[in-house]
């Protein structure tokens, strides 16, 4: 009697997925890779502004983000001259987004607070708006409630 297997192996099958993985980061477009960092630096200023607006009801003082345009943002308490700390490392809060996210920067400069309540009482109607030089990215803080909407 012959022992046949039919079939393929978990290695086989693993090695199989593994090259076509390999295959597929070369073929992917670095159009998108450009287009998932600025959606990602959007979705971390918006998460950065809904902390701040957090911040301004939890320590019951005015907060808010300043934005320079090519540049950072500086999440702030009470004034812009007091930069808050950030809760992951302890440090001042002010981000370089050009640093963490490949060709993104924030095109205007801008400047929004959040009273205890949070509603902004600066940037209210505005725009934060990041591009990857070929697409853009915005940010709509909305009058009276304060909510961040992408646009």
């Amino acid at each position: 009697m012959r022992n046949c297997s039919k079939g393929f192996s978990l290695i086989e099958l693993t090695m199989v997925i593994v090259l076509i993985g390999i295959v597929a980061l070369f073929v992917m477009p670095q159009d998108s890779l450009l287009n998932i960092n600025l959606e990602t630096a959007a979705a971390k200023v918006a998460n950065d502004l809904r902390y701040t607006k957090e911040l301004a009801s939890i320590t019951n003082t005015n907060c808010g983000v300043q934005f320079v345009a090519n540049g950072n943002y500086t999440v702030y308490q009470a004034s812009v001259t007091n930069p808050a700390l950030n809760p992951l490392t302890r440090q001042n809060f002010v981000t370089d987004i050009a640093s963490l996210f490949k060709k993104v920067t924030i095109q205007n400069n801008l400047q929004v607070e959040f009273d205890p309540l949070g509603t902004p009482v600066l940037g209210s109607g505005q725009t934060v708006t990041l591009t990857n030089g070929q697409t853009t990215a915005s940010l709509y803080i909305t009058p009276n409630t304060g909510f961040i909407l992408r646009q």
